[in-house]
């Protein structure tokens, strides 16, 4: 079986710390100081920023 080969001119390209795959998708990175869901998200809660995403708010 062969494999179809892939134009990798046309395919996105990952920018480390700029545009980076994550869970399947190519994302703006936010705060690349950050690692997993914090790194391409930000979260506030009523009063500012927030790190607990458990609070619910």
């Amino acid at each position: 079986m062969s494999e179809t080969p892939r134009n990798t001119d046309t395919e996105p390209k990952e920018i480390p710390g700029e545009l980076e795959w994550y869970n399947g998708k190519l994302m703006p990175v936010v705060d690349a100081s950050r690692s997993g869901w914090w790194r391409f998200h930000q979260h506030y809660d009523r009063g500012g920023y927030c790190d607990n995403p458990a609070r619910g708010y």
